[in-house]
């Protein structure tokens, strides 16, 4: 005999089990970021010495504030889905991302690098946009 609970589990979709993290960072860790958009910049980790220390290179070369920039990797690094709405084929231009208000490129250090593009606000939801991860 099987509990009715357990059964409404494996009635499901598939997309109910996909993780939400927008990035895994378990065994790697970010080395560039740079967001395009209405205000553009671009960072780069460095080695100085025995040390890794994060360098403004865009629009101008120059030291960072590193709260500032521990901050901004925290958040990115932590982002989640609220939901996943569509899944590639659906048309960009009704979520917002055929001219996306935002795009950042960020890499890490095994290799891999991701394109994250934010779209329009979600309808009836507050604080969420549609945003696209590519890479």
């Amino acid at each position: 005999l099987f509990p009715e609970r357990v059964s409404a589990l494996f009635a499901r979709p598939a997309v109910a089990y996909r993780g939400r993290k927008l990035l895994d960072t378990a065994d790697a860790r970010l080395v560039s970021i740079a967001a395009e958009g209405a205000n553009p910049f671009a960072l780069k980790k460095e080695k100085v010495g025995e040390r890794d220390v994060w360098k403004l290179t865009s629009p101008l070369a120059s030291e960072t504030d590193p709260a500032s920039v521990a901050n901004l990797v925290n958040q990115l690094t932590g982002l989640q889905a609220a939901e996943f709405v569509a899944e590639k084929g659906a048309d960009p231009a009704g979520f917002g991302l055929d001219k996306p208000k935002l795009a950042v490129r960020f890499a890490l250090d095994d290799g891999r690098s991701y394109l994250l593009e934010v779209g329009g606000p979600r309808p009836g939801k507050p604080g969420e946009a549609f945003a696209r991860l590519d890479g």
